[in-house]
């Protein structure tokens, strides 16, 4: 995701408002994506054997009603809901923001790709240290940290401190996706009930038509 959110939005750039034109960086998009999608059908493989006293994962049912009776996960869910109202404010406004401020525009287009590349490491090492020290371990100070990366935004007054905030902020949003369980059968259903909540009550409440 990181990578594509990096190569896509100069991609676009280069086309669209060139002489190739938007049904052309259109077309582009999609071929690449098909091109992209046909390599990794064609490596995927079933699971390998498995070895001498390993033992094939078993899935099961999960309660889901009994999720909203886990007291700490209904607490980080609420807190992503709170999270959830302001974090996403650099990704609709740091572009405009940085423009207001005498950068020039066409660096400020180019900010999307440096959040994306800021996210592509904070994607990574988290997760790793989130199997060391836990998954809540990691998620709490991430996001206090994307919280203040936030706010240094309104300290922002060259195109040195946009790239920079940019770079951390990506950096920081992209821990927040660590993972939410130890059980592999109900990673799917607590980050679907979680993105529920994020996607009826802050998405709906403050998109960026009701921010302006």
């Amino acid at each position: 995701a990181a990578i594509g959110g990096l190569v896509f939005p100069i991609m676009l750039n280069k086309l669209i408002f060139r002489p190739q034109g938007f049904a052309l960086g259109v077309r582009a998009t999609a071929a690449v994506i098909t091109g992209l999608l046909a390599i990794a059908n064609m490596l995927m493989r079933t699971s390998y054997a498995l070895r001498p006293g390993e033992h094939r994962l078993t899935l099961r049912r999960v309660n889901v009603w009994a999720l909203f009776r886990d007291v700490p996960y209904m607490t980080f869910v609420f807190s992503g809901v709170l999270l959830a109202l302001g974090i996403f404010y650099p990704i609709f406004y740091l572009q405009l923001f940085s423009i207001k401020h005498g950068i020039s525009q066409n660096l400020a287009f180019y900010i999307i790709s440096f959040i994306s590349a800021g996210g592509f490491f904070g994607r990574l090492i988290p997760n790793f240290l989130a199997d060391k020290f836990g998954s809540y371990n990691m998620l709490i100070p991430t996001s206090f940290l994307c919280s203040f990366v936030v706010f240094a935004i309104l300290g922002i007054r060259n195109a040195g401190g946009a790239i920079t905030v940019a770079l951390l902020y990506g950096a920081m949003n992209g821990a927040l996706l660590s993972d939410i369980s130890t059980d592999i059968n109900e990673v799917g259903i607590r980050m679907g009930i979680y993105f529920t909540f994020i996607g009826i009550f802050p998405i709906s409440l403050c998109a960026p038509a009701v921010l302006l």
